[in-house]
């Protein structure tokens, strides 16, 4: 029996101009394959049973793939993770992993106001910076 509610996990790139669908790519697959090898490593090393008994185990399968982006949802997939429970029932969850690509919706600032910002904040960063070291150097002689 599948729980209702599928569990989410939600993957946001870092900085940088990421194509749609290259983070939840680099991020899910590798998730997958570890699946895979751990749920292999979940079942019984000798196989025992009948042939019906041995196809009943855990495992996990892809269920939808979306790599683009729709008016409607994000890139995404959907996994099915059937788990062998130790009273040999199947506990089968579904997983829905996304992909929150905000690189497009971000306007780059010109060089410019780049050099404005940081001469804005440059300064104050510097004095902060050197303010912590000093008392730090001072606490630290005293102590």
């Amino acid at each position: 029996m599948c729980d209702e509610k599928p569990i989410g996990v939600l993957f946001v790139h870092g900085i940088g101009n990421q194509a749609q669908g290259d983070t939840l790519l680099g991020c899910a697959e590798p998730l997958y394959q570890w699946l895979e090898r751990w749920l292999e490593g979940a079942e019984p090393k000798n196989a025992t049973g009948s042939s019906a008994e041995r196809e009943i185990s855990s495992s996990i399968h892809i269920i939808n793939a979306d790599i683009q982006a729709s008016n409607d949802s994000p890139a995404h997939t959907e996994w099915l993770l059937r788990i062998k429970q130790e009273n040999g029932e199947i506990k089968e969850t579904r997983l829905l992993l996304a992909e929150a690509w905000w690189v497009g919706s971000i306007m780059t600032p010109s060089f410019w106001a780049s050099l404005k910002w940081a001469f804005q904040v440059g300064p104050s960063i510097v004095i902060l910076h050197f303010t912590t070291l000093i008392k730090s150097v001072k606490h630290s002689s005293h102590g």
